[in-house]
């Protein structure tokens, strides 16, 4: 019988040793007292950990605004098309201003819906907050 591991211990509690092994640490169990104590302060420590485990479960409240999430999708639609039409178009500008052009056209399409979004954001808050109406 090989000597018991203390680490071995901890295996044991989980039942992640072979059968032939688990037979071993038990007879072990039986005649050494110190490795008793041993299981015993394992197995305390063990079922405290399990114990604070379930009382700190908890569901995460964590959720994207509406605005967020519909402003990213539209976002990585605009990039994706940006992407496929470039690689279609690519060899046919030859000319790097016409490139260029297109490029910030492309870019002011895909923020021109967030900067909208913003500004009517920003229209809204300020008219709802108390004395926030224009000018007072």
């Amino acid at each position: 019988m090989n000597p018991v591991d203390p680490a071995e211990l901890s295996a044991y509690l989980d039942r992640e040793l072979s059968s032939a092994r688990m037979q071993e640490v038990e007879a072990a169990l039986e005649h050494d007292v110190a490795l008793r104590a041993e299981l015993e302060v394992l197995k305390a420590t063990h079922l405290g950990w399990q114990a604070a485990a379930r009382s700190v479960m908890f569901t995460p409240q964590i959720s994207l605004p509406e605005s967020c999430s519909f402003l990213q999708s539209r976002l990585v639609i605009a990039c994706t098309l940006f992407v496929l039409v470039v690689l279609r178009f690519a060899p046919k500008f030859t000319d790097v201003l016409v490139f260029a052009v297109f490029l910030h056209a492309v870019a002011l399409l895909a923020i021109l819906p967030w900067l909208v979004l913003m500004v009517q954001r920003d229209s809204r808050e300020s008219f709802s907050e108390p004395g926030g109406r224009p000018g007072s």
